[in-house]
């Protein structure tokens, strides 16, 4: 009881309005509590004057409640168990409603939250794929590029051997050939018939090493050429070419210049050797980034039983992604379309 007083009057002194309420409420209730109704009725009108200088809603409501707990008529008591009842209730249906929002916020968070977490898995799973592509057109790009390698390579390969065997067949058959035919030249008992043979055999080895003879790209590969294809021109055979000093030569690999070289001189060789051909026609034209180039010749032909020259010329194309066509039938001509 004093420390209740002593409150109010501390409270008065520092015109602490709201605390004077609290105190003058509590006293009221301390009073109610020990059925001393002429103080506690005292003390809840200077709580209830206190809540209209204050001008709180709230504190006029607890004040005019305080009031009414003191009266005795029985309607005020059921009216305000009524109230009370009410204001409860509300409550409750307030507190629901605030339970529901936090559940629903909370819902609301945990969808956003599972969004989101689902999106960087998407990314994530996006990422992984993009570095999987990446990483197969790497794997794709290296195969590629190795047989390239790989194939360019065999082919250079092939080239040297060719070289390699073409020389030593010069050096070695041809030259201990022409050696042995100049000593029995000398030798009188020797039959003619015999050393035509040997002749015959010495310029077949000629032939082989000069057609698998070095080729010196470096030099004016147009003029090679047109210098190869002429060389089968005599007074029987009459050699055409077209468009052959317009071509890019510069512009094509040597590889490529190499596989060209040896292809039209294979296609040379067995017109001279198979096809009895008097006239021979050689089209060189650009198409693009592509080169065509047309052979043609009135020779008897053949059944395109696909001899090993004409394979051997088809294996050189396809080493450097080109294609050659052959078309021909007995006794009417050779032609072959070769594009690189």
């Amino acid at each position: 009881m004093d420390n209740l007083k002593n409150a109010l009057t501390l409270r008065q002194k520092n015109n602490d309005l709201i605390g004077q309420h609290a105190s003058n409420t509590h006293l009221s209730e301390y009073y109610l509590d020990r059925k001393d109704t002429t103080k506690a009725l005292f003390y809840a009108e200077k709580a209830l004057s206190l809540s209209d200088k204050i001008n709180s809603s709230s504190f006029k409501l607890e004040s005019i409640s305080l009031l009414m707990n003191m009266d005795k008529n029985p309607l005020i008591h059921e009216y305000k168990k009524l109230t009370d009842s009410i204001a409860n209730a509300k409550q409750i249906a307030e507190n629901k409603n605030a339970f529901l929002k936090y559940n629903v916020a909370e819902e609301q968070k945990k969808t956003q939250a599972s969004i989101l977490l689902q999106e960087i898995e998407s990314r994530k799973r996006l990422a992984y794929q993009a570095l999987a592509f990446i990483i197969f057109l790497i794997l794709v790009g290296s195969y590629f590029i190795y047989r390239n390698r790989y194939r360019k390579a065999k082919i250079e390969e092939i080239y040297k051997t060719e070289t390699r065997i073409a020389k030593k067949v010069h050096d070695e058959v041809a030259n201990d050939m022409y050696k042995v035919m100049t000593s029995l030249e000398n030798n009188s008992g020797i039959d003619t018939t015999i050393l035509d043979e040997m002749e015959k055999i010495y310029t077949k080895t000629r032939d082989i090493s000069r057609e698998n003879s070095a080729i010196d790209l470096r030099k004016d590969f147009g003029k090679q050429l047109n210098d190869l294809l002429l060389g089968y021109k005599n007074s029987k055979v009459n050699i055409i070419t077209r468009n052959l000093s317009k071509m890019p030569w510069d512009s094509i690999s040597e590889m490529k210049k190499t596989a060209i070289y040896r292809v039209l001189q294979e296609l040379m060789t067995n017109m001279r050797k198979h096809s009895h051909a008097t006239f021979v026609t050689l089209v060189f034209e650009k198409e693009g980034k592509k080169i065509h180039i047309n052979y043609r010749d009135n020779g008897v032909g053949c059944d395109l039983f696909k001899k090993n020259g004409l394979q051997h010329t088809e294996s050189r194309i396809a080493s450097i992604n080109g294609t050659i066509n052959f078309e021909s039938k007995q006794g009417d001509g050779f032609k072959a379309s070769i594009i690189i």
